[in-house]
């Protein structure tokens, strides 16, 4: 394989990794949309859970965690399954995969926790449900044939999206094996939980990032910066003060690291259950994201010449960024950024030089908005 169709296929793995990222937070966003508005509980991004007994173990960071009215949910959530293709036999894929990897992640959360005034709670795994074949070795040749595997109620919840009529999309999440103890929300599963993208659009133009910073794919943080906030900060003249204008015709100003990264924890990220334990933005992520814009280059309407769409300045109360807003020349916003980032062009694109961005554009996120 050359190198230029090792890039492509990068650039393509990189593209299906994100897009699970999406369809994943999404799912979640339907979970708590369940949780909240059919059982009254209380859905949170996961803060460190210590274990009430094992002292001399590590504090545990779950995706989510529910509080229902007699019960706890310590959830996680899987962008993907491993292909048992890729392993030699299935007893391989079974003990280095289903049971050396993923039951033995959920096995942690099967102990009681100091946050928790009760000591049992269910284990909840999602999963997609495209990933068929992995799902039934789950189900079918491993989980099926073990008893007593988990000391609390175990549960796995499938996930899918599918197309509607008019480019519509439907979130469908439904439980697949096990139980939980909460009856309604065991009946609700059982017979699928189904809801529009329309109807979480809220949700989703706000909680953009659900897993620990450094589990986030930086070039997915890089789409929420420039498709999401780079806009809402030209469109508005004060953003809770981030902004220092250079040039509003042009669409050039300076935002500073700190006031950047408070204003995504304020503004897009879920609740945590401990309010002082908020890792979905970081100052790290959110400076790699930043920095690695610099790699795209725009002309600069003032001065005629070429420079980063982003550049960082080191001054004595911190760090910014000078930041050149443009339209990107391809619609599909993400596709766009992944291939300046990861491709070798020949031919540069000089539309780019001609347009300056005016509105927040279109891309591939408008879900997200």
């Amino acid at each position: 394989m050359s190198k230029s169709e090792n890039k492509d296929k990068f650039v393509k793995n990189k593209k299906i990794e994100i897009d699970n990222y999406i369809r994943a937070l999404k799912s979640l966003l339907v979970l708590r949309k369940m949780i909240m508005e059919k059982l009254s509980g209380e859905f949170y991004f996961t803060s460190k859970l210590n274990y009430k007994n094992l002292k001399d173990k590590d504090p545990q960071t779950p995706d989510y965690i529910v509080k229902l009215n007699n019960g706890i949910w310590i959830g996680e959530i899987k962008k993907s399954l491993a292909n048992p293709d890729i392993f030699g036999t299935e007893k391989e894929y079974i003990e280095k995969y289903i049971e050396g990897k993923l039951i033995a992640q959920l096995k942690k959360y099967d102990e009681p926790f100091k946050e928790f005034e009760v000591d049992s709670h269910d284990v909840v795994l999602m999963v997609p449900h495209r990933d068929v074949e992995a799902l039934g070795f789950l189900k079918v040749k491993y989980l099926d044939k073990k008893q007593n595997l988990f000391k609390n109620n175990f549960a796995v919840i499938v996930y899918s999206i599918e197309a509607g009529s008019n480019r519509t999309e439907f979130i469908i999440i439904n439980l697949e094996w096990g139980k939980v103890k909460n009856k309604i929300a065991h009946e609700i599963l059982s017979m699928g939980y189904k809801k529009m993208i329309g109807e979480i659009k809220e949700d989703i133009a706000k909680y953009k990032i659900y897993e620990e910073s450094d589990k986030t794919p930086i070039e997915y943080v890089m789409s929420i910066l420039w498709t999401d906030i780079f806009p809402e900060i030209i469109n508005k003249s004060d953003v809770n003060k981030i902004i220092e204008w250079r040039n509003k015709k042009e669409h050039v100003f300076e935002v500073k690291l700190d006031d950047l990264v408070e204003y995504l924890q304020k503004m897009y990220t879920l609740p945590s259950l401990n309010e002082n334990d908020r890792k979905q933005f970081t100052s790290s992520i959110v400076l790699s994201a930043m920095e690695k814009f610099s790699k795209i280059n725009f002309k600069n309407q003032r001065t005629n010449k070429m420079e980063s769409a982003v550049t960082k300045i080191s001054k004595q109360n911190g760090i910014y960024f000078s930041v050149i807003y443009k339209n990107f020349p391809e619609k599909d916003e993400l596709k766009y950024l992944l291939k300046s980032l990861y491709l070798e062009q020949e031919e540069k694109d000089t539309s780019i030089n001609q347009v300056v961005q005016t509105s927040p554009p279109q891309s591939s996120l408008t879900d997200f908005k």
